[in-house]
């Protein structure tokens, strides 16, 4: 079962949520909407306030693993340590002694935002994930017969979206970019001078005897030829980033933005990828 609603409003101040109150009210309604009893659920926090890192380590036993990484992470967490939640994930093993490991922080008032929120509508957070690799997961689960390809996953949401370039079940590369479906409805409402809401509805709904169409597909067809250009590019900066030598084989789009007309076409077109 899947339910979902809209959150309308400046909800959210930086990557934090400033409305806890409000979130709660809409997980509440979400809750009752499908009968949902369950109070213990899984949170995922948005990836542009999330820092990842892989490290190297030497092998050692788990407890010392754990002391040692907390004790290294000042030397490559932009924050203080004492300022963040802190978590990794060993990846497998590099070289002779040593264990590849995935890094993840973040920042407490972020998640302490997040845990406000769920604790409002009385919802207890069992794990507190983060959205690219909860994406992951879905994807490997879903497209088993993938997982060998060289994917890149792009969830595109409304203030950003996040990307993550996976293969055989490891990631390669996450990062985020600034374009989401709030591109298209901000350009929408200052093309037809409309509001916020009413764009919204409209970049959704028109069909080409809606008042004003051409001017509509004017202004989307502009944003999907930016937003593909900006993936486009930032793909390629991610892939060199990751300094794996194979290409990409393909893109996996998913997200409310993912669904703008034209979207997949110039993306595909664009990077010459599926």
């Amino acid at each position: 079962n899947i339910g979902m609603l809209p959150l309308s409003g400046e909800i959210f101040s930086g990557n934090a949520i400033a409305k806890p109150e409000k979130v709660a009210e809409q997980i509440t309604n979400l809750l009752e909407a499908n009968s949902i009893s369950d109070k213990r659920a899984i949170v995922a926090m948005p990836a542009p306030s999330v820092f990842t890192k892989r490290i190297k380590m030497p092998r050692m036993d788990p407890a010392e693993l754990k002391s040692s990484i907390y004790f290294e992470a000042g030397n490559f967490i932009p924050h203080n340590v004492d300022a963040v939640r802190l978590d990794y994930h060993i990846i497998g093993e590099s070289g002779k002694n040593q264990l590849d490991i995935l890094v993840v922080a973040i920042k407490n008032d972020i998640i302490d935002s997040y845990l406000a929120s769920l604790s409002l509508a009385g919802v207890e957070a069992a794990v507190a994930d983060v959205d690219f690799f909860a994406l992951q997961n879905i994807f490997e689960l879903s497209y088993p017969e993938l997982l060998s390809r060289t994917v890149a996953l792009i969830n595109i949401g409304a203030r950003y979206s996040s990307i993550n370039i996976c293969r055989n079940g490891e990631s390669l590369f996450t990062g985020d970019i600034a374009v989401g479906g709030k591109l298209f409805t901000d350009a929408v409402a200052e093309g037809l001078g409309i509001s916020a809401g009413e764009a919204e509805e409209l970049k959704k709904k028109a069909e080409p005897e809606t008042p004003g169409f051409d001017l509509l597909q004017d202004v989307l067809d502009r944003n999907v030829e930016y937003a593909a250009s900006e993936f486009n590019r930032q793909l390629s900066f991610f892939w060199n980033a990751s300094g794996a030598e194979e290409g990409i084989d393909q893109i996996m789009l998913t997200g409310g933005g993912a669904l703008a007309v034209g979207l997949a076409e110039e993306l595909s077109e664009k990077t010459g990828l599926e």
